[in-house]
């Protein structure tokens, strides 16, 4: 990696925004975006995601996994 991963703290109370809403509705006809909201919603366990880490989206984006629809 060329980056260290970034770790935050995550607080208990700290509102996630309606972002998670709008992709869960969003999500219904796609099955990748099942998958990301599935894992957003990971982080509503403060205890057991105390510390998150987050590298940059390079890591996937860059290698051509998805196909073209």
């Amino acid at each position: 990696m060329l980056f260290d991963p970034i770790v935050v703290e995550n607080h208990p109370g700290c509102p996630r925004g309606d972002f998670v809403e709008r992709a869960r509705k969003r999500a219904a006809s796609d099955p990748r975006m099942t998958e990301a909201v599935r894992g957003l919603e990971t982080y509503e366990d403060k205890e057991k995601r105390n510390h998150p880490q987050f590298v940059d989206g390079g890591i996937t984006d860059n290698l051509g996994l998805l196909a073209a629809r």
